[in-house]
Order: structure tokens, then C-alpha cells, then sequence
């Protein structure tokens, strides 16, 4: 078997250990969707899932850490960011968004931007994504120009908060 297009492993850094075990798919599917079994192997050790709870209507990507209050998603390639709703920004395909960034591989820095004001725009419980994008800009000093460098669908609002982190910052 081999792996999925998606991932390439780098000899340097990627260890892929793989092992096959026949099992019913009836097993696979209670595997990922009983709260008590994903407990028992979705983290590493020493971690734990105590309790959890599995969003298994139609689109739901989140598993839930109950004790901690702690959400997990899984982002899609292809789902929409914020809204969820069709738009130019899309979650991108891991192979062709990554960027080495060394020991690891990262979603580059113009598609993270694109995905973030993509979905802030578009969900009104969102907004901390603007705010993202407000403070990395003020922070690195990303230049006007690099907004030429996003999605269209995006360009304007790159712009509106690259100006906004232009203004000196008051303290109260």
C-alpha cells in the first residue's frame, strides 16, 4: 500500500511507520465516531481525551474535549473558510500550500492570510481572524504590496487592515 499523494515524506525529518491490521469497516467506523473508543487512541501519551463529544451531522468536523472545553477541527481541503459557504478561498490541498519552514511544513504565509480574511469577512464569530491578520501585519511589518500577492476575493480587506495597522497604537 502506499501513502496518500497528499503527503511526502522528507527522509530528514518524516518517520512513517505504518502497519496494517485487518478489520472490519464496521469496527473503522465506530473507531471514529463512539466518543469511548476515540478516547482511548486520539492523542498521544500522556495526553488524554477524558471525555469527548463527535459532531456527526452532515459537515460536522469537530471532535470535542469536555473536560478541558477544548474544540478540535479538522479543516477539509476544499470546505470553505468562515461561513462555510462557496467562495473563492477554499482550504487548500496540504501539497500544495506547504512551505518548508524548517524541521516542519507550513501552509504558506499569503494562503494563511487568504483563509483568515476570508473568514472573518464572511462569519460574524469570526472577527478574531481579522484581528489576526491586523496584528501579524503591525508585528512583521508585512508591506501593502504583499496583498497583491492574495486572492482577489480578499484584496480589499488586506488592504483596509493594512492601513488601519499603519496608525501608532495609543495606550490607556
Amino acid at each position: 500500500m502506499t501513502l496518500s499523494p497528499l503527503f511526502k515524506p522528507d527522509p530528514a525529518l518524516d518517520l512513517v511507520l505504518e502497519r496494517f491490521i485487518e478489520v472490519p469497516p464496521e469496527l473503522v467506523w465506530e473507531a471514529w465516531t463512539k466518543p469511548e473508543h476515540i478516547s482511548q487512541w486520539f492523542t498521544p501519551k500522556p495526553w488524554i481525551v477524558a471525555e469527548c463529544e463527535i459532531d456527526l451531522r452532515p459537515g460536522g468536523k469537530a471532535v470535542r474535549d469536555t473536560v478541558n472545553g477544548v474544540k478540535v477541527d479538522f479543516l477539509v481541503a476544499g470546505d470553505y473558510p468562515g461561513d462555510g459557504k462557496p467562495k473563492p478561498v477554499r482550504f487548500p490541498e496540504p501539497s500544495e500550500a506547504a512551505t518548508d519552514a524548517g524541521r516542519f511544513r507550513v501552509v504558506s504565509l499569503p494562503r494563511f492570510v487568504e483563509m483568515k480574511l476570508a473568514s472573518g469577512m464572511t462569519a460574524p464569530h469570526r472577527l478574531q481572524d481579522l484581528a489576526d491578520v491586523l496584528r501579524l501585519v503591525g508585528a512583521t511589518k508585512l508591506p501593502r504590496e504583499f496583498g497583491d500577492s492574495l486572492d482577489p476575493y480578499v484584496r480589499a480587506k488586506y488592504d483596509e487592515l493594512w492601513q488601519a495597522a499603519q496608525a501608532p497604537e495609543d495606550d490607556y
